[in-house]
């Protein structure tokens, strides 16, 4: 295979309109399809060995490429737009929790871990300082993002979706020591549910970053069945959901440009690496039948829409 002009990595808004840009530039590509279940980079030997990326791979340089490919998009959007467009890119975003909440000292303690500590390294500032800010990233002596041309992954961004699910402090990687998860609420995935995380995620994001936020993702997997009536009590949903809103609502009081929340999902759907196991609708789905279920947490959820969020 020859060597190509451009690689593209990830398949995302981004990636399709730095294709676009290639072929209209009369530029050979090659473009990758990634796939990141828990964050992590499956198919980076096959980037790095693909014979028609020629001189183009390792961890590093397709890391920069797709951060250059961001940007890029980014660009071409607003260019060929015909009015301007509000664009944004979702990043799997966390926190961890400040031990204690009240105290100063606790809270820049959490913040500097949310950036610099386990997934707060790497689902954080690994892929934010370099997008968001054009600042160059180095991990674990190992892994460097950004180098000498940094300055040009930097997105003009609108605002910044964050898909939430579980405080770091509860991650299996870098996270606190001596939890026993064992007596914490849990989803159907093992995920501990810790409302707090939602607040110190969004407040930490923003404050580093000063870009208005989306809640793009965020809920609870379970293990749903309908009863003898076909109801599907989902009380622990409805718990968390009411929980989630709670703490997001702390952030918008306290000033946090919050443009949305939307709830992850609508309906029981296929979970990637999960498959269709875990369930994460307000509605319940009979995959063999077809049949839809409102579960007691889109009644729930529909009654906070409607008093916007009183009694949250």
């Amino acid at each position: 295979m020859k060597e190509v002009d451009i690689a593209i990595v990830g398949a995302g808004t981004a990636g399709m309109t730095a294709a676009i840009y290639a072929k209209r530039s009369g530029l050979e590509l090659a473009l990758f399809e990634e796939y990141m279940p828990g964050g992590q980079i499956v198919n980076t030997g096959e980037i790095e060995n693909y014979p028609a990326l020629g001189k183009i791979g390792g961890f590093d340089y397709s890391m920069a490429l797709l951060k250059q490919v961001e940007s890029l998009g980014v660009k071409l959007i607003r260019k060929i737009a015909k009015k301007p467009p509000k664009i944004g890119l979702s990043f799997a975003a966390g926190a961890f929790i400040p031990k204690n909440e009240s105290d100063p000292v606790s809270v820049e303690e959490a913040r500097k871990k949310t950036f610099y500590k386990g997934m707060g390294t790497m689902n954080n500032r690994w892929w934010m300082d370099p997008i968001l800010l054009g600042a160059p990233v180095s991990a674990y002596g190992v892994y460097r993002n950004g180098g000498k041309k940094v300055k040009e992954f930097k997105c003009d961004f609108d605002f910044i979706g964050i898909n939430h699910y579980e405080a770091f402090n509860y991650s299996f990687f870098g996270g606190d020591k001596g939890i026993e998860r064992s007596k914490l609420r849990q989803n159907s995935l093992g995920w501990v549910i810790d409302e707090r995380s939602l607040y110190w995620t969004v407040k930490f994001i923003y404050e580093r970053y000063r870009v208005p936020v989306m809640i793009t993702e965020n809920g609870v997997s379970l293990d749903d069945k309908p009863n003898e009536k076909g109801e599907v009590n989902d009380t622990e949903r409805c718990r968390a959901l009411e929980g989630f809103l709670k703490n997001l609502a702390r952030a918008i009081d306290e000033g946090i440009p919050v443009l949305g929340y939307q709830h992850w999902s609508l309906m029981d759907n296929f979970e990637w690496a999960e498959g269709y196991e875990p369930r994460f609708g307000l509605i319940y789905v009979d995959y063999k039948t077809g049949e839809r279920t409102l579960k007691q947490s889109a009644k729930r959820y529909k009654e906070i829409i409607k008093s916007n969020g009183e009694g949250v």
